[in-house]
């Protein structure tokens, strides 16, 4: 059997990091298109422009949580795998060390600011506070069950970071981490660049 590899996860990552992509532009078509309705006061359009972006919406987050699970649980299974098959544990300690250095960079495209701090946690946090808090609850954004962004702490441990007297779920690889941000960014019109490295 083919071991799914770092390789393979990466382009899988990207396709749906793509996809998400693709599809809030086509949110972003469906609401300009339910706004002309509205100026139009063709309030028939308005209704079946509105279902339509509610029926993407939820479709959008099927496949953010599509991506989640790609990125949480099947490759690392396959990691699993990988370490047992290869038998050198040296290797895998090394693929850890890379994996776990790896960072987020977030660029504000608006005016230059960039967020690269010594953790993906503390730089998803630094740049959804600049994002404003309160418009990214606004969202309902959803990550592990809970809301991204919420008033009230709905696990205790470290993944949970607390900012401005909001809780922030980081419990996500740094993939997710991109996935959302580019979300976050593209709902409310704020761009952005996040690289991964």
């Amino acid at each position: 059997m083919q071991i799914i590899t770092e390789h393979d996860n990466q382009r899988v990552a990207e396709s749906f990091n793509a996809a998400i992509s693709g599809l809030n532009h086509i949110a972003d078509d469906i609401k300009q298109s339910c706004a002309d309705a509205i100026m139009e006061d063709d309030y028939g359009k308005v209704d079946m422009t509105k279902a339509s972006a509610m029926e993407l919406k939820s479709f959008i987050q099927e496949v953010a949580n599509l991506s989640m699970h790609w990125n949480k649980g099947i490759f690392s299974k396959s990691k699993t795998a990988q370490r047992v098959v290869a038998g050198n544990l040296n290797a895998s300690r090394t693929r850890a060390a890379r994996a776990s250095n790896v960072r987020l960079r977030v660029t504000f495209l608006n005016n230059g600011k960039q967020i690269y701090l010594n953790s993906s946690a503390k730089t998803f946090v630094e740049a959804l506070r600049i994002l404003k808090l309160d418009h990214v609850a606004k969202l309902g954004i959803i990550a592990n069950r809970h809301e991204l962004v919420s008033k009230t702490k709905f696990r205790s441990d470290g993944t949970i970071h607390q900012c401005e007297g909001w809780y922030i779920d980081t419990l996500s690889n740094t993939n997710q981490k991109k996935v959302f941000l580019e979300e976050i960014s593209t709902a409310l019109k704020i761009p952005i660049r996040v690289d991964v490295g």
